[in-house]
């Protein structure tokens, strides 16, 4: 009995970490990415007076690439990766794949234009745009998931395997001897 205790904290404290960096890898990629950019606002109004808040909120929701959460992303996941090590956030991408996967198929069929490209076209290009709809939703909270979790995943993977490592020598070492 006592061995088995420690393997359910264990598969316990696993599904926490795993669904911790899953609402970091969605909703706190989306959020954060919102509060830098409207922190961020002023500044760049000071020296760029043509951009208005509207700018920025067409740039957070309207732009079906999404790329302020992607670099938010990016650099979440590997700065998180870089402290805490863990193998889940190389897996929070799935969640929001099935769920894009369920929007995508459960979407009705248009009878004006072909299902699969009015499908991909909806979700990952400007279908929105050319229906004249202000927000697409469904790329909101089917599409902007999986691309800022992928962004996650691929920020920590950078920091695994090295690529952007800054590795600095100790002040108190003789470099010249």
């Amino acid at each position: 009995m006592q061995t088995s205790q420690p393997s359910i904290f264990r598969s316990i404290r696993s599904i926490g970490i795993f669904v911790g960096h899953q609402l970091i890898a969605t909703m706190g990629i989306m959020i954060g990415a919102a509060l830098v950019a409207f922190a961020t606002f002023p500044i760049i109004h000071f020296f760029q007076p043509s951009i208005s808040i509207k700018s920025v909120h067409r740039i957070l929701t309207e732009n079906p690439h999404f790329p302020l959460q992607i670099i938010q992303g990016l650099f979440m996941g590997y700065m998180i990766h870089r402290r805490f090590k863990h193998a889940a956030i190389f897996a929070v991408w799935a969640l929001p794949l099935f769920w894009l996967m369920w929007c995508f198929f459960s979407l009705p069929q248009s009878v004006l234009e072909n299902t699969w490209m009015g499908r991909l076209n909806h979700f990952f290009g400007n279908g929105c745009a050319l229906r004249m709809i202000p927000h697409c939703y469904d790329q909101l909270i089917a599409t902007l998931p999986l691309y800022a979790s992928l962004a996650y995943s691929a920020g920590a993977w950078v920091e695994k395997i090295g690529l952007f490592r800054f590795e600095h020598t100790p002040a108190d070492e003789n470099v010249g001897d």
